[in-house]
């Protein structure tokens, strides 16, 4: 009891998010055992093991969010995706009629997520209201659709169901757009977080992509199942990492290859949705030549486009990048051809970065630590970019304590040039 106690002598109090996620960890497996006892588990053991396994991961990313971000309800949201998910998959929908409308329940906890990331609050009561309004349309909507379970059916009830509908794909884009308003206002490290679950949030378009290719191919929307797991593991663990660690790797770089290639995948699917529609049947049916032809010209298409789009698209989304890498080679070019110092790099990428007290640090041969220019040792942090050349380290790109987001790897390369 001693070892336990705080230094006052009173037991640490245990976060209400930490024992609200056990609970509802606990009444998944729970509920799974009573369905499996009462016989109305999913026959497929391939869907029943798929949610087994997405809903166990959902868990796992809540009980670390409870763990290392006391407090924060994002924790909860996460273990109510997950029992949700757990309960209402491994069930056939016919089993227990009067759930038909828990399908709603699946979204709730991820739009609740975007309205309180990264803070565990929503920016306004505006944002706060969305959010019960998106609550009390789901619970109206479930006990609608269990109704007729328990009296005869009513026309007037399925109206105000279906009317409930609407208003809840437009709470949905509510939700969604929250994170980009937030993002416009926040602090440099709200924004580093919420650039990781905007990056997460790329899976849902991302999985509209996987369904249209379906359909262009085989005529048929058997993908999307792919596509939303994926969407159900992304988003959590996109949130987990912006509380977690946020800086943990380069961000940014993913988040361009992303988006350029979710770009020049949208660009094909056009593409070959004119050439479907044109032709009049499922790309699976056409000729071998065609079909043939068409592969080899959108992959040397792809392959060609990649590289310029995305450095495009780098430009626009992380101009910073852009200007610190191109002041670099002009440096380098003033090196080669006027004389000019080497040891500019520093002063250059102060004034790119916008960061005055950026250092740029060396390792002298044989050295343990890094030093800055005039000698002294400077502190890495997980903002420091290593330069390498050669696979060997030879010295560190590091920012001033005021700066949030981790100095590019391609900055680093170019320096090292």
């Amino acid at each position: 009891m001693e070892a336990i106690a705080s230094a006052d002598g009173v037991r640490p109090r245990v976060p209400w998010t930490s024992v609200t996620t056990a609970a509802l960890g606990a009444a998944a497996i729970a509920g799974e055992a009573l369905l499996a006892a009462a016989g109305m588990l999913v026959p497929d053991p391939v869907v029943l093991a798929l949610t087994w396994l997405v809903g166990a991961v959902v868990l796992l990313l809540a009980a670390i969010i409870a763990r290392r971000v006391p407090g924060h309800p994002a924790a909860v949201l996460l273990a109510a995706e997950a029992f949700v998910l757990i309960i209402a998959n491994s069930t056939p929908p016919e089993s227990i009629p009067a759930t038909d409308g828990a399908w709603m329940l699946l979204y709730l906890p991820l739009a609740i997520l975007l309205l309180t990331v990264p803070t565990g609050r929503a920016a306004s009561r505006r944002w706060a209201a969305a959010g019960w309004l998106l609550t009390a349309v789901c619970v109206v909507f479930f006990v609608l659709c269990a109704t007729p379970a328990r009296m005869p059916p009513s026309a007037a009830l399925e109206v105000m169901a279906l009317a409930m509908i609407p208003l809840f794909l437009l709470l949905l884009v509510v939700c969604a757009a929250a994170p980009v308003v937030r993002y416009r206002r926040g602090s440099d490290e709200e924004r580093l977080r919420l650039r990781w679950v905007m990056l997460a949030g790329l899976s849902l378009p991302l999985t509209l992509l996987l369904c249209w290719a379906r359909y262009l191919v085989l005529g048929g929307p058997d993908l999307v199942a792919i596509g939303l797991v994926t969407m159900m593991i992304a988003i959590p663990s996109g949130t987990t990492i912006a509380l977690v660690r946020p800086r943990w790797f380069d961000l940014d770089r993913a988040a361009v290859a992303t988006v350029t290639a979710s770009a020049l995948a949208f660009l094909v699917l056009i593409v070959l949705s004119v050439a479907t529609i044109a032709v009049g049947v499922a790309v699976v049916d056409w000729s071998p030549t065609a079909a043939v032809a068409t592969t080899t010209a959108v992959t040397v298409t792809v392959v060609a486009g990649y590289p310029p789009l995305r450095r495009v698209l780098e430009r626009m989304l992380y101009p910073e990048r852009a200007r610190a890498v191109a002041a670099l080679r002009a440096l380098s070019g003033r090196v080669d051809q006027d004389g000019a110092a080497p040891e500019d790099v520093e002063h250059t990428l102060r004034d790119a970065l916008r960061d005055p007290g950026l250092v740029l640090g060396y390792r002298m041969p044989g050295a343990s630590s890094i030093r800055s220019l005039a000698g002294e040792a400077v502190t890495m942090t997980d903002t420091v970019a290593l330069v390498h050349v050669r696979g060997e380290e030879i010295g560190a790109i590091v920012p001033s304590p005021a700066r949030v987001t981790r100095v590019g790897s391609d900055i680093a390369r170019t320096a090292a040039r």
